[in-house]
């Protein structure tokens, strides 16, 4: 479903900051030209800052919830009402205008009735969510109470679209952060040796180790980059003492 209205200049901003100009009559405002990356901001630091939280949606969580029933078809999106709060958030997230807003929350639920995580709370409210993005809807699925994301700047269509982030910290660190393969289980080693066979700088690291890391050490959550090299650092010098703690240990 895309909303169309009068032809007008798109208010979008390229990855330079400049303004985009070309010509569109989607509602949301964006051409989706390819010479336009869409962004409701000139700047990336002018963007809110980035939700300290775990994503929802990811591909575990629809498996599991696709039992919850959801009173909403793809051709009654229209017919969901949007509250003022969940523009707001929306706006306020993303910049825009409220009009926008509430045509691309729509498309947000659109998408995620065709695919995405159900979560019902104890009130009846069903939590609607998808890579990292959610929406809220009251208990008889008519109106959209709430919006919200861990992306720090990208709304749905741009994600879906594969627009990367402009902040440092995307995928591709990410992937450098999380280098190595993930755990797995092996045979049993004496502790001694298990601990003298860490590499700091080549482990698996978990976002969630990052974040709590950076928590009990004051480090800035929104530099993944330091916090990993800090806890990287600080158990390459625990290392030692654990391997003559191990050893005494195994000796007792």
């Amino acid at each position: 479903m895309a909303s169309k209205i009068d032809l007008h200049t798109c208010k979008r901003y390229r990855r330079n900051g400049d303004p985009c100009g070309n010509l569109t009559n989607r509602v949301e405002q964006w051409c989706h030209e390819p010479d336009c990356d869409g962004f409701t901001r000139p700047h990336a630091e002018q963007d809110p800052g980035r939700i300290d939280r775990a994503p929802l949606g990811t591909a575990k969580h629809i498996a599991m919830t696709q039992g919850v029933a959801l009173d909403v078809e793809v051709d009654e999106v229209n017919a969901v009402s949007v509250t003022r709060k969940a523009r707001d958030q929306f706006v306020n997230k993303h910049g825009g205008t409220d009009r926008a807003a509430e045509g691309q929350i729509r498309q947000v639920l659109e998408d995620f009735v065709l695919e995405g995580a159900r979560f019902t709370t104890p009130s009846g409210y069903v939590k609607l969510s998808r890579d990292g993005y959610w929406i809220v809807l009251s208990p008889d699925h008519g109106t959209i109470t709430a919006y919200d994301t861990v992306h720090r700047e990208r709304n749905w269509e741009q994600f879906k679209a594969g627009v990367p982030s402009r902040f440092k910290v995307h995928k591709p660190l990410q992937d450098r952060l999380l280098a190595g393969p993930a755990a797995f289980s092996g045979p049993a080693v004496p502790l001694n040796d298990s601990i003298a066979a860490i590499r700091p700088a080549e482990m698996h690291v978990m976002w969630r180790a990052l974040r709590s890391y950076s928590k009990v050490r004051s480090i800035d959550s929104t530099d993944l980059e330091s916090i990993s090299e800090a806890l990287r650092e600080e158990l390459g010098e625990a290392l030692p003492s654990a391997c003559l703690l191990a050893a005494a240990t195994s000796t007792s």
